[in-house]
Formats: structure tokens, sequence, C-alpha cells
């Protein structure tokens, strides 16, 4: 597996967040650095309205990834744990959002730190809001991935993205995770998502079967399932990560002509019950 090379973005800014919920942090402009201050009553939901080149003209909404503290060069950039805690064993530090966090700090954590404050202290008004921007969304095909950035909080998350779904059907709503037993607890009380809500379970070696996910529940889902290696046999068998093209060496490379919304393969739900690879690029 590729471990990523991190150049650091400079200055490196602390962003803190005190009992209160309130983010201070110094911002880099042309004119020099000032000093921010953010009471969470202040701070909205944010939203990436235009995508990025992998997953294509999606919304996204992101926030702060990782089980501990980000740093660059020993140093903490926040003292806000990550909403993946618990998910990130074997994965942490060959993680894309944790590099891009580090690499784009200045650009990258306001915007995620934000979000995940604004629901740990005010719950309720970022369901609200993001209800509201939904509402507001004019599109033909709309797709909004949650997560390209960060996990399911907990547990009432999970309930208040399922309420998000039902309440915006025209909406495509996926989401990869490894929370794999808040799934099943779902599940065992819902018996299934919402149909335009697809959730893709992010396998990782042995992570799914060592988890006890009660595979009753297996057709409810797709897994999306990272391989180190993978030979061009086993290839022309598998349903694949279309964005990551395989010629059955080591490793596979980025189809730059192809992204998640075009793919459709985490998002449309023609894969539950079974697995998309996707490979080391």
């Amino acid at each position: 597996m590729k471990k990523i090379k991190v150049e650091i973005e400079n200055p490196i800014v602390f962003y803190n967040v005190d009992e209160n919920g309130t983010l201070n942090y110094l911002s880099k402009t042309k004119q020099g650095l000032f000093d921010i201050t953010i009471p969470v009553e202040d701070m909205h939901v944010i939203i990436q309205k235009n995508g990025n080149s992998k997953t294509g003209n999606e919304w996204l909404l992101n926030t702060l990834p990782g089980d501990h503290l980000i740093q660059v060069q020993g140093r903490d950039l926040t003292n806000v744990h990550g909403s993946c805690q618990g998910c990130c064993d074997g994965c942490e530090k060959y993680c894309y959002a944790i590099h891009g966090a580090q690499q784009h700090h200045n650009a990258v954590l306001p915007s995620t730190i934000k979000n995940l404050v604004l629901y740990r202290k005010d719950p309720e008004r970022f369901e609200a809001e993001l209800d509201k921007e939904l509402s507001n969304w004019k599109a033909d095909d709309k797709v909004f991935r949650w997560h390209a950035s960060g996990e399911v909080e907990d547990y009432a998350y999970l309930e208040m993205m399922m309420r998000i779904a039902e309440k915006h059907p025209e909406v495509h709503f996926y989401s990869y995770t490894k929370r794999f037993k808040m799934i099943e607890q779902y599940l065992d009380k819902h018996g299934d998502f919402p149909t335009n809500f697809i959730w893709n379970l992010s396998v990782w070696e042995n992570n799914l079967q060592e988890s006890g996910f009660n595979m009753k529940y297996i057709d409810k889902v797709q897994r999306f399932e990272w391989k180190d290696n993978i030979t061009a046999d086993e290839y022309n068998k598998s349903i694949h990560c279309r964005a990551v093209i395989h010629d059955g060496k080591k490793k596979g490379h980025l189809n730059h002509e192809m992204n998640c919304k075009k793919c459709g393969l985490c998002w449309r739900g023609k894969c539950k019950g079974r697995t998309i690879l996707v490979y080391n690029h």
C-alpha cells in the first residue's frame, strides 16, 4: 500500500475549540494573519456544492476525520478529535482525508471542524440547516455524499441522516462507513433504509467479519472493499470501482475520465448484497 507524501502548507495554524464550542484560529490572507474567533452560535452547516474532480458534480458534507488529533511535524493542528473514533485501525496512516487535512489545513480544517462542532453542540440546528439547504437545491440529478472526510459521529447522527433522506426523496444519498454495528442497530429497529440512501460498508482486510456484523442484513448494503493486490483474472470477475484502472500488476491507476457521479455504482443501489472492489493506486 502506498504511503502518501505530505507536503505541509504554511503557516502551521492551531484550531482551538473551547468547551463552549467557540473556534479560534489565525487566518492567513494576502494582508497577513488575522485572529479569528467564531462562537458556535455563528457557525452554519457547510456543504461543498461543486464536488471535486474525483466525485464529480455532487454535494459533499464533510467533517473532521481521524481517531487521534491531527498533527504535522509533531505539532497538533487542533484540539478537536475527529468523527472517525474507533474506526481507523489499519488505515489511518494511509487516509486521504487526513493527509488532505495535513497538506491543506488552512483551507480544509475550518469547514470540517465547524460542521463537527455544530453537530456536537447543536444537532437540531445542524439538521434544520441541512434540511433547508437541500430544499433550496435546484438541479435535475441530485447526488449527495456524506463524508468524503469523516464518519458517522454516533447513532443519533445516523438516525438524523436517515430522516434527511426521508424528507428529500428526490435526492440520491450515499456514504461509506465502518460503523457496521450502528448499521445493524438501525436495521434491527427499522428493518431497512430509505430507498434513496445507499450504504457502502468500507471493508478492510477482515474488519467486517471481526465486527460481528449480522450477515442477514448483507443484502441491505453494498460492500466497498480495498484490495492491495489483485490478479487480472480476479479483476475480470469482479465489480470494481471504475475510477481506478487495474492491469493485473501490483497496483492500479486513476481513471481521470470517470468520477463518482458518472459511475453511479456506489449511489444507484444496483450492487446491494455484493462487493465493489477498489485497488491500491
